[in-house]
């Protein structure tokens, strides 16, 4: 065979206009000498007060063992680009909605309404909490929600973008957001609180294809969108900006750190630098560098250089990073106590993925995420 008749065979157009989407929380799987049988739907509660639970299954795929084999082979990846990017699933735990915002008081309504959205959608969804450290400043009032697109079961685009309007994301960004929509595969939404406003963020997640791509490329050599971030002032949406998350897959810690003073040169604040090196050798020092995913991040007509390197499958917590954490603290002048309130209460909390450089003000910056936890719609009495 030919080389370009064997490209010719590898490509595959995928139909999906008659695809019915089922979202399953219940499965089962079967196996003979010629197929693999799987079957996935639904576990819901018994009539009256039998106590118990009942599986409904509504559909039946069935396998030839090879295609099974390849199929199990994509799963396990599938699971492993979800716990690199949002932490390891070590248990099946969903709370009822918030209850709490880390260290920082009671959410203000824009904060609340957020989330009352997002919990209209009816799905599971991952929420993800920080804080930001900037110059006499530590901002503790953050959060960012995450689902699957697919989990959505119902007008999906629809209903996201009704979420972006309510929220009122500008229509120049509701534009973009919509062309590139169906290219999603993970959702986000935000919320922030800083020194002078509040911030609503929407982020686009694409589905990571970089293995086919940078195959034969030196490894850090080149880089992706794998997001597209969405921002605005709650309350003067005219102040907004578009940021991209450029994605340089499987590059090595020399790399790395060559890149990050890159992105601190020429600033006086060389003390996050070393930070951000000491936080990321100590991940390293639990797990590869090819289980990393390093970011930078980008926005037209602003000075903004930043970078975001998520560690969540270093399992570490954030006590084990307190030197550095109180390095921070110093650095950024933050008063003990200030830091304190908002460490201690999370202190045991899953340490996930550092960001940090110089912001669109052109100011040294930190941000610290950590502990995603699972959530689902409840009765909608946040704190």
């Amino acid at each position: 065979m030919k080389p370009d008749e064997e490209e010719a065979q590898s490509q595959v157009d995928w139909d999906t206009s008659d695809a019915r989407t089922l979202y399953a929380n219940a499965f089962h799987a079967a196996s003979g000498r010629e197929e693999v049988v799987l079957l996935f739907g639904q576990c819901v509660p018994a009539p009256g007060d039998q106590g118990e639970e009942r599986l409904e299954f509504q559909e039946r795929v069935v396998l030839n063992p090879f295609v099974a084999k390849r199929f199990a082979m994509q799963l396990q990846n599938s699971v492993r680009t979800y716990e690199l990017t949002y932490g390891p699933l070590d248990k099946e735990s969903l709370a009822i909605e918030p209850t709490s915002f880390h260290g920082s008081g009671t959410m203000d309504e824009r904060a609340r309404l957020l989330l009352d959205l997002v919990g209209k959608l009816e799905v599971v969804y991952g929420l993800e909490y920080s804080f930001k450290v900037l110059e006499n400043t530590l901002l503790g009032n953050r959060f960012l929600v995450i689902m699957t697109k697919d989990s959505i079961r119902k007008q999906t685009n629809r209903r996201l973008l009704d979420i972006c309007s309510q929220t009122g994301m500008p229509r120049e960004l509701q534009d973009i957001y919509r062309e590139n929509l169906s290219f999603a595969k993970y959702i986000h939404f935000g919320f922030e609180e800083n020194e002078k406003s509040s911030i609503y963020k929407a982020y686009l997640e694409f589905p990571p294809k970089w293995e086919a791509e940078f195959l034969n490329k030196p490894a850090g050599a080149d880089s992706f969108t794998l997001y597209l971030g969405f921002k605005w002032d709650a309350s003067e949406n005219r102040k907004r900006a578009l940021t991209r998350y450029s994605y340089y897959p499987l590059i090595p810690p020399e790399k790395i750190l060559d890149r990050l003073s890159n992105l601190y040169e020429g600033s006086r604040q060389r003390g996050s630098l070393e930070i951000a090196k000491g936080i990321l050798e100590t991940a390293l020092g639990r797990i590869g560098y090819d289980n990393l995913l390093y970011l930078e991040v980008s926005e037209d007509n602003n000075p903004r250089r930043s970078f975001d390197i998520n560690m969540y499958r270093a399992k570490l917590r954030l006590e084990e990073l307190s030197p550095y954490l109180s390095a921070m603290c110093r650095h950024f002048s933050i008063p003990p106590e200030r830091f304190h309130a908002v460490y201690d209460p999370m202190r045991s909390k899953r340490f996930g993925h550092l960001s940090g450089g110089i912001d669109r003000e052109g100011k040294d910056f930190l941000t610290v995420y950590y502990g995603v936890e699972g959530y689902r719609k409840g009765s909608h009495n946040h704190p």
